[in-house]
């Protein structure tokens, strides 16, 4: 049977001989379950890349494991899954916590003014353009802000409310660190320095009808219930019900914050996954530089040796032809003159030479 408990020295042990991916697959047990249990045991893990240096003989760095241990746990059982199935980092406990927090807080900061008084900027701008339309200049009876303002779009019986709601939630943000901006006709809660779109629409009702062609239209009717809906692609919405949209402000925010938490979260792991990904790709691209370098290296290592023996060869000759002049005495001027010449030659092409000639300074030895 697989061993599954381990000493805080032999787990330590366990997370620097392999990648967290491979031993999660082994002990069924994914990566963050084994990095909540290193963090919880105060173990350290290899920084990104460790593993493919490794794997490219690369120096690297073992991090030792520290001595303290504030969880006090010395054993742990990777077949118990506690850590697998936390419910304290499930969307909704998470809520639940900020929810919950806020209880200490003043809870005057959640109360929306019954007039708007000292309205943020961006509040009196879309006051201005939502009054010039008061009369409602769609046909479903709604007003909505321009291009550049923060997103209202409501019947104008609810312009008043809807523009305290939002001043009451800026102000709120901003109290909380938080701030809010509006790009193009978007407008955004920035929290934990991320964006999360933020909008005030008014539900409305529909009726269907049948003209006398017998054509099917749909007519929309302002219900009088606002809704805040946050977010673009997983949207939550907030709507007047049992409770109004003012008295969710709590609940609004703690789901704003923790949005901003989480995408935050998940940006830097992102981010963390890009630097591994470039991090394989560099040291891929090195190895293969370094394969095409060895390779040109090794070619050319075969080209001057097969010179080197050539060069030999060219000077066995030149000495053979030189013996039998003496040989025959026929070693006339002309020939010592030709014997000085070709020996320079050999002593230039000889790669372990490679003696200087003023006529072939730009001639690639190798291609002999």
């Amino acid at each position: 049977m697989k061993k599954t408990e381990f000493t805080r020295q032999e787990f330590y042990e366990l997370v620097w001989k392999e990648p967290l991916s491979r031993l999660a697959k082994k002990y069924n047990i994914s990566d963050n379950g084994l990095r909540k249990r290193c963090k919880k045991l105060n173990i350290p893990l290899p920084e990104v890349g460790y593993w493919q240096k490794l794997q490219y003989n690369k120096p690297v760095t073992r991090k030792k494991l520290p001595k303290d241990n504030p969880s006090g746990i010395e054993k742990i059982d990777l077949s118990d899954r506690e850590e697998e199935h936390n419910p304290k980092d499930s969307p909704i406990s998470r809520i639940k916590r900020l929810r919950k927090s806020y209880n200490q807080l003043n809870q005057d900061i959640f109360k929306v003014q019954s007039r708007l008084s000292n309205p943020d900027k961006l509040v009196a701008q879309a006051q201005k353009t939502l009054i010039k339309k008061e009369t409602g200049s769609w046909s479903d009876g709604l007003v909505h802000t321009y291009y550049g303002e923060i997103s209202i779009k409501v019947a104008p019986s609810n312009v008043s409310r809807a523009l305290r709601f939002f001043n009451s939630l800026i102000k709120l943000l901003r109290l909380r660190g938080h701030d809010i901006k509006v790009r193009n006709d978007s407008t955004y809660a920035i929290v934990e320095g991320e964006e999360i779109a933020i909008a005030i629409r008014e539900k409305l009702r529909i009726e269907k009808t049948v003209d006398k062609n017998n054509w099917n239209t749909n007519n929309y009717f302002p219900t009088d219930k606002l809704i805040l809906k946050i977010g673009w692609i997983h949207v939550k919405e907030f709507m007047d019900g049992k409770n109004t949209l003012e008295e969710m402000l709590p609940d609004i925010l703690a789901h704003l914050e923790y949005l901003g938490q989480k995408e935050k979260e998940d940006r830097i792991q992102r981010e963390i996954n890009w630097a591994k990904y470039e991090e394989q790709e560099r040291l891929k691209k090195e190895l293969e530089a370094r394969k095409k370098q060895e390779l040109d290296d090794v070619k050319l290592l075969f080209k001057e040796s097969n010179s080197w023996h050539k060069s030999n060869i060219l000077n066995n000759y030149i000495n053979e032809i030189e013996k039998r002049a003496i040989e025959t005495n026929s070693l006339t001027d002309e020939l010592k003159n030709w014997l000085t010449w070709a020996k320079q030659k050999a002593d230039w092409y000889n790669p372990l030479i490679r003696k200087e000639d003023e006529f072939l300074t730009d001639i690639d030895r190798l291609i002999f």
